[in-house]
């Protein structure tokens, strides 16, 4: 595509998510390469925040983490988008469902960086990760997939459309990383006061592994991920859809609660 073509792109996905309008594959726009995935992504998000659509960028998330969905897309890594922080919100919060076109709740880890992390020979770990962590919270991802159908979607498409995120509810009281146990923590979620999905020990990866692999693909692309910035780390449980329900509770044991309505 010449600039021009790639102005329009842009544009015409951002409006299409200003418009909550039903999700555009472009296939025949957005080439089967996840490197140029990205590079429309950060032109989505520059152009989302200079519409005033959206907040300044706040952080990040994590998305097709767990070995069941790589395998299903054919990938051996995860993928990531942007937050905004207009859509983050702390709880109890209250939402407006016209502000949707039909949500997916996602139960996760989120992190808030309490340092940067520059380039590092060897790449970052799960130590030097967890090193830059000030805290982990429970979190709610709300997805709002605009009718895609997500096990059958084009994933560089996906990608370039910043991964159908819609924002995140965050709660409490949190812990710091050495009192995180993740292979015995305990989810469950309610919508209206029904449980919806329970579990327990079952992140899509160590969050410190999610960091970690985020700070790398950052340092490849000329990035960092930042002191302040926030970063979720994938759904412990195949997100429900809310449906007709109006209020949320994730209750992550130790982590914390998470609580809000949609109405």
């Amino acid at each position: 595509m010449n600039d021009a073509d790639t102005t329009d792109l842009i544009a015409r996905i951002v409006d299409d998510i200003a418009n909550h309008a039903a999700f555009e594959p472009y296939a025949d726009l957005i080439p089967e390469n996840i490197d140029a995935a990205y590079f429309i992504q950060d032109q989505v998000v520059e152009m989302l925040e200079a519409r005033g659509i959206r907040g300044a960028p706040c952080g990040y998330k994590l998305a097709l983490n767990s070995q069941s969905l790589m395998a299903h897309f054919g990938r051996t890594e995860p993928c990531f988008g942007r937050m905004f922080s207009d859509q983050k919100w702390q709880s109890p919060a209250s939402l407006s469902a016209k502000d949707y076109r039909g949500l997916l709740i996602e139960a996760e880890i989120m992190a808030v960086m309490a340092a940067d992390m520059p380039r590092r020979d060897g790449g970052h770990t799960r130590a030097t990760a967890e090193a830059a962590v000030e805290r982990y919270f429970p979190a709610v991802e709300l997805v709002d997939a605009r009718d895609l159908e997500i096990p059958k979607a084009r994933l560089p498409s996906v990608v370039a459309q910043n991964i159908t995120t819609e924002g995140l509810v965050y709660g409490g009281p949190g812990l710091i990383p050495q009192e995180l146990d993740v292979e015995t923590l305990p989810v469950s979620l309610s919508f209206d006061g029904a449980v919806v999905a329970q579990t327990k020990g079952t992140p899509p990866q160590h969050p410190g592994d999610a960091i970690a692999w985020l700070a790398n693909q950052l340092m490849a692309r000329g990035g960092m991920l930042k002191a302040g910035d926030i970063v979720i780390c994938g759904t412990h449980v195949p997100p429900p859809p809310l449906g007709d329900a109006s209020h949320v509770l994730l209750d992550m044991g130790p982590l914390g609660l998470v609580e809000f309505t949609v109405k």
